[in-house]
C-alpha cells in the first residue's frame, strides 16, 4: 500500500491503576515522531462525552494495544468494555491483520479471550523493541511511512518530541502556555541546567556526533580531544540568554543552548575568542575568575553570530570545531 503522511493510530486501552505505566508507553510512542498514540488524559477535551468519544477512538485506530497487569485483568468495568469492542471490530478485520497486541506491563495472566494473539512482555527485556516491530508491520499494512517523522525532521523538532519523553520526571507549571518547553521554565537551576544537557547531548547523538562524558569540575565531554563545557540558558523576559558561571579556563570550547518558548538555539564558542571578545570580572566560590554572558538571539553582536544562532548553524560551527 502507498505510505501517506499521516501517522499510526494507537488507543491504548488499560486500567487507571496502570496509568503511570501507560502514561509512559505514551510518551516513548509519541517521540517516534510517526506514531498518534490515544490516551484518554492527554487527548480527551472538556465537555466532550468521554464514552462515545472513546468507542469512536477505537474504532479509527490502527491498531489497539490492550495494556495488562494483575489489576488491569481482575478488574469489572470499562476497560473490560474497550477489549470487547476492540474484539468485535478486530472480527471485521482480515485475518492477518495486526489489530489488537495484549501488552503485559508485569507478571500476570492473561484473559482467556486475548490468549490466541501473541502478547509482549513490555517489563522484560526486547519488550520494547518487539512491540516496535509489530507496530512497523502495522504501519506497513496501512500505508504509513514509519521511516517519516514529521516532528524529527529538523533539530528543533527532536527536541520537543525529547523533551516530552523528560518531562514526567520533573514537576511542571505553566507560565510558557501552549510551549512543549513550558515546564523546564520553572524548575530549580540545577535540574534545569541537567535537562538542558541532556537534550543537547541526546541532539548530538541524534546528529551523529559521539562523545565522552568526563569527571571534570569545568567540562561535561569530549570529543574528538576536546573539552567541552556546557552552559544552558531559558529565555528571560527581555528577550535574552543569559549563560552564567562561565569560567576563564578549562575547556577549548563553551557550548551555550538555550531553550525560548518556540525555538531552540546554540553557539560553539572556542575558549581564545571568548577571552577575546569579553571580560571575566567575577569570581565564583572556588576564586576562579568567571562571566555571564547574555545572548539576544535575534539582535546580539557580530562577533557572536559566527559561532552559530539557529541549530542547523551551531552544527556546522561544532562539526568544524572538532575536526
Amino acid at each position: 500500500m502507498p505510505a501517506t503522511d499521516r501517522k499510526l493510530r494507537v488507543f491504548l486501552c488499560h486500567a487507571s491503576q496502570d496509568k503511570p505505566v501507560v502514561r509512559e508507553l505514551y510518551q516513548r510512542l509519541l517521540a517516534e515522531g510517526w506514531i498518534d498514540p490515544w490516551l484518554d488524559e492527554e487527548k480527551l477535551l472538556a465537555g466532550q462525552k468521554w464514552e462515545i468519544e472513546i468507542s469512536q477512538k477505537v474504532r479509527d485506530a490502527d491498531i489497539v494495544l490492550v495494556c495488562l497487569s494483575g489489576s488491569s485483568v481482575t478488574k469489572e468495568g470499562y476497560v473490560q468494555k474497550e477489549i470487547k469492542l476492540a474484539l468485535d471490530i478486530a472480527n471485521e478485520k482480515p485475518e492477518e491483520s495486526i489489530y489488537i497486541i495484549p501488552v503485559r506491563l508485569e507478571e500476570c495472566n492473561v484473559p482467556l479471550r486475548l490468549r490466541e494473539l501473541h502478547w509482549i512482555d513490555l517489563f522484560k527485556d526486547m519488550g520494547s523493541d518487539k512491540l516496535k516491530k509489530s507496530l512497523v508491520t502495522r504501519a506497513e499494512n496501512v500505508g504509513v511511512n514509519h521511516k517519516y517523522r514529521k516532528n524529527l525532521d529538523n533539530s528543533l523538532g527532536f527536541l520537543v518530541n525529547y523533551a516530552s519523553t523528560l518531562r514526567e520526571n520533573y514537576n511542571t507549571r505553566t507560565e510558557w502556555a501552549n510551549s512543549s518547553f513550558e515546564w523546564i521554565i520553572n524548575l530549580p537551576a540545577i535540574q534545569k541546567g541537567k535537562v538542558g544537557k541532556l537534550l543537547f547531548e541526546r541532539w548530538c547523538s541524534e546528529k551523529g556526533i559521539h562523545f565522552e562524558k568526563i569527571n571534570d569540575s569545568v567540562s561535561d565531554f569530549v570529543i574528538n580531544g576536546f573539552k567541552f563545557s556546557i552552559k544552558f540558558s531559558t529565555l528571560w523576559v527581555e528577550g535574552s540568554y543569559k549563560f552564567q558561571q562561565i569560567r576563564k579556563s578549562g575547556y577549548d570550547f563553551v557550548v551555550c543552548f538555550g531553550i525560548s518558548p518556540e525555538d531552540a538555539h546554540c553557539w560553539v564558542i572556542d575558549r581564545s575568542s571568548l577571552g577575546k571578545y569579553m571580560k571575566f570580572i567575577a569570581e565564583d566560590r572556588s576564586g576562579y575568575e568567571t562571566m555571564w554572558l547574555a545572548i539576544n538571539p535575534h539582535e546580539n553582536d557580530a562577533w557572536v553570530s559566527e559561532f552559530g544562532g539557529n541549530l542547523e548553524k551551531a552544527y556546522q560551527v561544532l562539526k568544524r570545531s572538532i575536526s
